[in-house]
């Protein structure tokens, strides 16, 4: 199966780090991709999320196929972390979905 990876540059089109105060991330070997699938699972010093696609049922009665793109594995202060980041990401979006309707 075929999916959407792409590699990613930056070319300095940013102000350097010391400019804005904040980190400057290294994008060089970055690799994209598109997942409609994620999930979870905690073990006591690290949290394993695991991202992929959900390629369908080519026939009605076949086994569901999920194609494992990504895992990766954070540690639980990092996971908090990206927690606060989605909930409010998403409350956002939220705020500017309803305001559309």
């Amino acid at each position: 199966m075929e999916h959407a990876t792409n590699r990613t540059t930056s070319e300095g089109s940013r102000p350097a780090a010391a400019e804005t105060g904040r980190p400057r991330w290294d994008a060089s070997d970055l690799l994209s991709s598109y997942c409609n699938i994620a999930a979870a699972r905690a073990a006591r010093r690290t949290v394993v999320l695991d991202f992929g696609i959900d390629s369908g049922r080519e026939r009605p009665g076949a086994e569901l196929k999920l194609e494992l793109l990504h895992r990766v594995t954070v540690q639980p202060v990092i996971a908090k972390h990206l927690q606060l980041l989605l909930s409010k990401l998403l409350g956002e979006h939220d705020a500017r979905s309803a305001g559309a309707r």
